[in-house]
């Protein structure tokens, strides 16, 4: 009773689920995923380990067609996944997924690099589509932060920053114009 007047409207906890769901979907699209609300299927992934087809689930297939693959870095920093080209945008942050070390993280330092990385591509107000794994050893970060451990530290903040900027940046210059 105490935990149940915290819970929101069945819908918007529906919503929270999803979206939890979704991340999983991303992070790890070598598993299938089913989500079912209200007895109609809201998600399935097909688990084939291709990151493209998550994507599809999650934001569309021609969102995911058009998305551009990131792979950059070495051993001690390596960053992988889509992100979107600048022709495919939205209004709000919310797909903006990053994983570290396949831990889905929201990280104000990861918006900003993103941010750096699509200057002048964008409107103002107007975000990417990006889902990024950002690889690194595991001592060069701190998932203690938060008790959901969604927000983390990193060791080096400017070589997270600059890998990631850097790694979108050549992504989008390497892209053919539309």
């Amino acid at each position: 009773p105490a935990r149940l007047k915290f819970l929101k409207s069945p819908h918007t906890e529906s919503g929270h689920i999803a979206n939890v769901v979704s991340q999983y979907t991303l992070a790890f699209p070598a598993v299938r995923f089913n989500l079912t609300v209200d007895g109609r299927a809201s998600l399935r992934s097909s688990g084939d380990g291709d990151l493209r087809s998550a994507a599809a689930q999650v934001y569309g297939l021609d969102a995911a067609r058009k998305m551009l693959e990131v792979c950059s870095g070495d051993e001690a920093l390596k960053i992988t996944g889509l992100a979107g080209p600048p022709s495919v945008q939205r209004s709000s942050r919310l797909s903006l997924s990053f994983f570290v070390n396949h831990r889905y993280v929201r990280n104000s330092l990861l918006n900003r690099a993103i941010d750096q990385a699509y200057e002048g591509l964008l409107m103002t107000g107007r975000h990417p589509l990006v889902v990024l794994n950002i690889a690194l050893p595991t001592q060069d970060v701190d998932v203690n932060v938060h008790p959901t451990k969604q927000a983390v530290k990193f060791r080096s903040n400017n070589a997270v920053f600059n890998a990631v900027s850097r790694a979108l940046r050549d992504t989008l210059d390497k892209a053919p114009i539309p």
